[in-house]
Formats: structure tokens, C-alpha cells, sequence
């Protein structure tokens, strides 16, 4: 590499988060010949590409004034700034001088960004958390999902020239930039909603939970052993017979929904995977679990620690801030070792990962609807099937047979005939609201839901992080799926059959020290400190609500913000605000409790922003503020009790 010091340094900041472009870059010259330098009206450097002047001529920092000007940012706006085009940076040097928001820059053009790198000392912004400059869309992709806050609003900039020159690599760019948005957005209203029921199911058996082992004993412990991640897709009915004729040169993961279809066949995986919320106990029903080598996340429903497993290993995934609750209570540190991202074909995935598996295979992960079916066929939900619906041209669910989708689902199980139909309908109901198209393996339209293209997208994620650069060889066998890049489709058979090494995974186990050594004093004291701060909150809550309640009568007498009415709701809201913005951002347990409120009034104060708070306008805020304190309050007072009970069972009295 040339002795050029902003280069070096340049690149330097670059390499601390993308090994791949740095070697890229540090190889290439710093210019093909395409490039040259003139300079605008107002003396700055313009770069010309093809003769072609990439920043206006009149004015470069103009120019990016006028892109940001028409993006109609708020500066009260938390934002996520996605630049297609770096050029000679005007663009970046406005936003990130303006702004301490996220800014992911897309640079289509390698050339110009290494002619850039040598040109512009751009290492002050490069080495500042807020910011990325990538050439890759995998990358791109990967930085939006870590960096990106789901609470930001997304706003594209980019200039004139780029929108000319690389129409489609910008649409490309918005494209991915909106579909990961979605996600993260999605996964957001999932926890906001979800985190009360998260933390609550976490704090079930939590004397029981704190002595089981994590996952993470198994460390590299199945290292370059070739692992199938069993899910219950169609793709897995036609490769029964080939699992039963390899089984015992391979470590099987299979997903609840999947466990019965392979014990209905005489195939015995090596674990079984179950992270779900609500109660599915009837994926393992019937079944003598003590032969099971279980993995749960520990927010898993209550009802899958009430059973004895061989073994029960647990997870806590970072995605979720109950688990780094639970985390932080068990240890004094936190290592981020697990990851789920709401699917539990990827907990298995990177269960498998972990414990040093190669190559890793999907099976019946097939994320759509192929041939009309939704689960294989010895599933308990088999019956929910895809039918093309010609008065409607759109997909659609339906129930193939009911009364044998019942006997699937509940078997000798007793229920209530109200209790089965309504979540029969339920489920049915869900299925039909979520259902789009992906793309397919062999480049067709298929059928799908829409957690399954939120699946492909972190599947994608996976590949691109764990795959190649790792030696990790990852294949899709659930053949006729849909489309998941970065795992190379293949059939299951042409990988088995080269198989030679027969191992058994329980000899592994039964190696390995899997006893926790507890701290219950240390943990007794963490519990009483995660108390005395929900009784502050709790207290901050109460003592507000009477002003709170003056707000909310003298509204509902004047029918207008009054002055009166409008310090109230300031008091109020100085409140509210330093609960969601201090209090929940530095302890876990009072984002669970309050973050479906807080997380409603946040979003219902952007959408009043620039509008008359007119009666109509006070109305939405009273009904988001009586759900806060009510709602809140009484959480508050659910996890207060619940801690409460384990606090004798922590103790330790020292005589």
C-alpha cells in the first residue's frame, strides 16, 4: 500500500468493522481512469467520473444542503440516515456535523471510494460509533440491523448524479433499506407489546431456571461435525427415509413443531428446540421427555419447566431485554453469547453453531407455502393448507379437516370445545393476514408469511456474518423452499453420503461438567435493588397521577388546552419521560414493564407533531396516558410480588 497517511488511516478505521472492504480497498490502485478532479463555482473539488461531475457545479456543500433541506428532518426526531453516493463526502461532512443520528453510507463504485480514502481524511467520522461506509449489500444489510434503532425515522438521501449513474443500484439500496426497516420496526411492536408476558414467564421457576446450564458448555464441543437443523416444512416428508439412513453420522436440532414427525418415524434427534411463548406443550405430548435433550430460551412458556428432560439447556438471546435481565442477574457480566431473532429454526441454527458444528444443513425450512402445504405432513397443524383462490387472485388458508386437525393438535388432551375452536380460528385468522410471496429456488413466486420473510432476511444475515469467511459451509436442503442466500441448495443425500464418521452426541454430553455453581447472595441483593427501583418508579407514578388527573378534567370541562391543563401535562410528561428515557434505558426490568406504554405515547407525540393539540388531539393522549398508569402500575405490582416470593428462597442467613 502506498505511504499515504490519510489512507492509512482511512482504511484503518474501516478494517475495525469491515475486514472484507479494507482488503479490498487496500489492494486496489487509486485510480482505473475513470476518475478526474475539477472544481465548482465556489472553489471546491468536484469529482468527475466518465465526465461526468458527480456534485453540482454551482456548489457541492449547497448541493448536500438542499438534499438534507428536502429530507424535512426534526431535529427532536431520533434518525437513521441511509446516503447513497459518497463521492467526496459533502453529504456525509453536512449530516454528520448536523446530526449525531446513524448514517450508513452506500458507495456503489469501489473505485471511487478508494480514490476517496487516499483524497479526504475522513477518519474522525469513520471511527465514530454512529457511522458506516460499505460497498456490499450483505454488509449494508448487517450494519442496519445492529446499528439502526427501530424508534428512528428512516430518511434516504442522495444526490442528483448517483440517482443518474446507479438508478438500479439505488433502488436496490431503498429496497433493502425498507425491507429492514420493516423488520426491525416489527420486531419492536413485537417486544413493546410482548415484554410484560416476556419477563413474567421469565420470573416462572426462576429458582429453577438459575441451576440449569447454558448452552454454551457445549462450545465447540461438536466441533466439524455436520449438524441438520430438522424444521417441520414440507421438504422434510421426503427426506424421512435419508435421515434414518445417516442418523447416526450426524447431530440432529429439530424444531418442536418437528419432533413428532420424526418420532412418528423411529428418528430420535439429538435435541429439540422449543422457544415459544405461549403454551405448545402439545409439540412434545405423549412423549417420555426424560429422553430429550431440551434447549429453551428462558422466557419459554412456564409450562416446558414443569417436565424432566434428560437434559435442559438454556439461552437467553440478546435480542430480548428480559433475557439481559435475566443475564445480568446470573452473572456480572454480559457476553451476547446467544442469538434467536424470534424464530427457533435460528436458535437451533446458532445452537449448532456454537457447539462448533460443520457443515450446518436446513431441512424442512422450507419459509413458504410449497405445494399448497404449510407444515409436513405428520405435523400436528398439517391440516392448515394454501389455496390459490380464483374470484379473489390472492392466496389464501384454509382447513383441510378440521376434526382431524383437532385430534393433531389436542389428542386425548382435555379441552374446552370453545377453548380448541378459538384458536383454531385464531391461528387461522393470523395465517391468512400474513401471507406475501418470496422468492423461490428456482426463481418463481412463492407463497409465504410474513415472519418468513423476516426469516430469510436473518437467515441471509447469518450466512453473511458466520458463512464463508469462517469456513463454516452452510446447505439448504428443503428443497423446493424458498430462496435463502448465502446457504447453497443441495439434497440432503449428496452431502450424507460422503459422510464416513459415526458419533454419538450423548457420549459428548455425558463428558462435560454441566453443574452451576450459584451465588444466592449475590443474586438475593441484585433482587432487592431491581425492587427498590420499581418501587421508585412505582411512587414517581402515583404521586404524578393526581396531577395527571387534573390534566385530564380540566380537558374534558374546557375541551381546549388550557394554560392550566397544558403545565399539567408538562409536569406529567417529565415524568413519563425520565421513566422512558433514563430509567428504562439503564435498567432492564423497567423497559418490560413500561415499554408498551411509553413506546405508544412516544409514537402518538410524532404523529401529533406539527398538528393543532386541539380537544381531539388531547383525547388520544388521555387514552394512551390512562393505559400507562394503569397498565403500568399494575405490572409494576405483578413483578413486585413475584420478586418478593423468591427472596426467602435467595437468602442467605449466615449464622
Amino acid at each position: 500500500m502506498e505511504d499515504n497517511t490519510i489512507l492509512n488511516k482511512n482504511l484503518n478505521a474501516i478494517k475495525k468493522y469491515d475486514i472484507n472492504l479494507y482488503n479490498k480497498l487496500i489492494t486496489m490502485s487509486s485510480n482505473d481512469g475513470t476518475l478526474s478532479l475539477e472544481y465548482t463555482l465556489k472553489n471546491e473539488p468536484n469529482l468527475i467520473f466518465k465526465n461526468y461531475p458527480l456534485h453540482n457545479s454551482t456548489g457541492a456543500y449547497d448541493e448536500a444542503s438542499m438534499v438534507i433541506n428536502n429530507l424535512n428532518i426534526n431535529k427532536n426526531d431520533l434518525n437513521t440516515f441511509v446516503v447513497f453516493g459518497l463521492g467526496l463526502g459533502y453529504l456525509l461532512d453536512e449530516l454528520y456535523t448536523k446530526y449525531k443520528s446513524t448514517i450508513i453510507v452506500y458507495e456503489p463504485n469501489i473505485q471511487i471510494l478508494r480514490l476517496v480514502m487516499e483524497a479526504v481524511d475522513f477518519q474522525d467520522t469513520l471511527k465514530a460509533l454512529n457511522v458506516r461506509i460499505v460497498n456490499d449489500l450483505d454488509m449494508f444489510r448487517t450494519h442496519m440491523l445492529n446499528l439502526c434503532s427501530p424508534q428512528s425515522t428512516l430518511k434516504i438521501a442522495f444526490l442528483d448524479s448517483y440517482k443518474q449513474i446507479y438508478t438500479k443500484e439505488m433502488l436496490e439500496v431503498i429496497k433493502q433499506s425498507e425491507k429492514t426497516y420493516k423488520v426491525l420496526k416489527f420486531n419492536l411492536n413485537f417486544l413493546a407489546n410482548s415484554s410484560m408476558r416476556f419477563f413474567m414467564e421469565i420470573i416462572e421457576y426462576l429458582d429453577k431456571k438459575i441451576y440449569l446450564p447454558q448452552f454454551n458448555l457445549l462450545e465447540n464441543k461438536l466441533e466439524n461435525k455436520p449438524a441438520i437443523i430438522v424444521s417441520a416444512g414440507p421438504s422434510l416428508n421426503n427426506n424421512i427415509d435419508i435421515l434414518k439412513k445417516y442418523r447416526d453420522k450426524v447431530c440432529l436440532f429439530a424444531v418442536g413443531t418437528a419432533y413428532k414427525t420424526l418420532k412418528r418415524n423411529g428418528i430420535e434427534p439429538d435435541f429439540v428446540n422449543i422457544i415459544e411463548l405461549n403454551n405448545c406443550s402439545e409439540q412434545i405430548s405423549g412423549i417420555d421427555t426424560k429422553n430429550i435433550n431440551f434447549i429453551s430460551e428462558v422466557y419459554t412458556n412456564r409450562a416446558f419447566f414443569e417436565k424432566t428432560f434428560k437434559h435442559h439447556f438454556i439461552t437467553f438471546s440478546r435480542e430480548n431485554p428480559s433475557n439481559l435481565w435475566f443475564e445480568q442477574l446470573i452473572s456480572n457480566k454480559c457476553e451476547n453469547k446467544y442469538e434467536t431473532k424470534g424464530t427457533v429454526a435460528y436458535n437451533a441454527l446458532f445452537c449448532a453453531k456454537i457447539a462448533g458444528c460443520n457443515p450446518i444443513i436446513l431441512l424442512g425450512q422450507d419459509l413458504a407455502y410449497t405445494n399448497g402445504k404449510l407444515y409436513a405432513d405428520d405435523s400436528p397443524y398439517c391440516e392448515f393448507k394454501c389455496k390459490y383462490n380464483e374470484n379473489t387472485n390472492q392466496y389464501q388458508v384454509v382447513i383441510n379437516d378440521y376434526d382431524k386437525l383437532v385430534n393433531d393438535l389436542y389428542g386425548d388432551k382435555i379441552e374446552k370445545e370453545d377453548v380448541i375452536h378459538g384458536y383454531i380460528k385464531y391461528k387461522l385468522n393470523e395465517l391468512n393476514k400474513r401471507i406475501i410471496t418470496v422468492d423461490g429456488q428456482n426463481g418463481e413466486k412463492l407463497p409465504s408469511d410474513f415472519g418468513f420473510g423476516i426469516f430469510i432476511e436473518y437467515f441471509k444475515d447469518f450466512a453473511f456474518r458466520f458463512g464463508k469467511q469462517n469456513n463454516l459451509k452452510l446447505y439448504n436442503a428443503s428443497n423446493g423452499g424458498a430462496q435463502i442466500e448465502g446457504f447453497e441448495n443441495v439434497y440432503l443425500e449428496d452431502i450424507l453420503k460422503n459422510l464416513n464418521e459415526k458419533f454419538y452426541v450423548d457420549d459428548i454430553i455425558n463428558s462435560i461438567d454441566l453443574n452451576v455453581n450459584v451465588n444466592k447472595d449475590e443474586i438475593y441483593q441484585k433482587i432487592q435493588n431491581e425492587m427498590n427501583i420499581l418501587n421508585q418508579v412505582k411512587n414517581d407514578l402515583i404521586n404524578s397521577k393526581s396531577t395527571y388527573l387534573r390534566y385530564k378534567k380540566e380537558i374534558n370541562r374546557a375541551r381546549v388546552l388550557t394554560s392550566n391543563a397544558a403545565k399539567d401535562l408538562k409536569k406529567v410528561l417529565s415524568v413519563v419521560d425520565n421513566i422512558y428515557t433514563s430509567l428504562s434505558s439503564k435498567n432492564k426490568i423497567i423497559l418490560a414493564t413500561c415499554i408498551k406504554n411509553t413506546h405508544k405515547l412516544n409514537d402518538l407525540f410524532k404523529f401529533l407533531e406539527n398538528k393543532d393539540l386541539d380537544y381531539n388531539s388531547q383525547v388520544l393522549i388521555i387514552k394512551v396516558m390512562d393505559e400507562l398508569y394503569n397498565e403500568s402500575l399494575t405490572n409494576i405490582e405483578k413483578v413486585t410480588a413475584k420478586l418478593e416470593m423468591y427472596t426467602s428462597f435467595f437468602k442467605v442467613i449466615n449464622v
